[in-house]
């Protein structure tokens, strides 16, 4: 997977349709999902870096509010 994807996303309703079952992989294989967590993303490759820039910090009140760059 690594020769064409940087990553891959196990989204929730992923998690949630293949948790706890085997997913098969060929006519003799199967695997499960283990270690993974829901929403999460596994990197294969080293292209995800941290910016050169300083970091943001961005905060909001409550649930709702919009997101605000922090002072």
């Amino acid at each position: 997977m690594a020769g064409e994807w940087d990553a891959v996303h196990l989204s929730i309703l992923g998690y949630l349709n293949g948790a706890t079952r085997p997913l098969r992989v060929d006519a003799e294989t199967a695997t499960v999902i283990a270690g993974w967590a829901p929403d999460s993303t596994i990197w294969l490759t080293d292209v995800a870096h941290e910016s050169d820039g300083p970091r943001q910090a961005w905060h909001r009140t409550t649930h709702g509010d919009p997101w605000t760059l922090a002072p």
